[in-house]
């Protein structure tokens, strides 16, 4: 996998780019009106660790993905209510935030664009829902990121195999 990055304009002083890393980290910068806000996410093994920088400093966060897992088997209620409230955040999100994916080695419109564009929308929704401090978002976006960046890979695998 190569990177693949967006960048949009939310409003008239609010714009966001993200980042999709090869090594499937996320990057993204967060600016509104002066207050510019870096947030990197790295996955390793079943860890989620997450950084944010802003101008009032710096926090740093992990989630253990494998306890996160144990906790929606265990709890199958509270994992169908924040489900529905993800899909909920999702589909506002898409609609009133639509990302497209920049000049990358990917190329735009490219091979496999549409699964670039959906790795680098759950990119975008697991920085979010992981920076929020919900935990129970943040795993299942986290799935949806995983997901995403298999199916990109798969397509590249077909496209491009070795």
């Amino acid at each position: 996998m190569g990177e693949a990055h967006s960048t949009d304009a939310l409003g008239p002083n609010t714009q966001q780019h993200v980042t999709v890393n090869s090594d499937g980290s996320i990057h993204a910068v967060l600016q509104d009106g002066a207050l510019v806000t870096t947030i990197d996410m790295q996955v390793s093994g079943n860890n989620v660790t997450l950084t944010k920088r802003d101008e009032l400093g710096v926090t740093t966060s992990m989630m253990d993905l494998a306890a996160g897992a144990r906790f929606v088997d265990q709890n199958p209620a509270v994992a169908a209510i924040a489900e529905q409230g993800m899909s909920t955040l999702r589909a506002m999100r898409a609609a009133r935030y639509p990302v497209r994916y920049g000049a990358s080695p990917m190329g735009s419109g490219g091979p496999c664009g549409a699964e670039a564009q959906n790795m680098i929308n759950a990119g975008y929704a697991a920085i979010i829902a992981c920076s929020s401090g919900v935990s129970i978002g943040c795993l299942m976006a986290q799935n949806d990121y995983n997901k995403a960046v298999a199916a990109y890979n798969a397509c590249m695998d077909s496209k491009f195999p070795n």
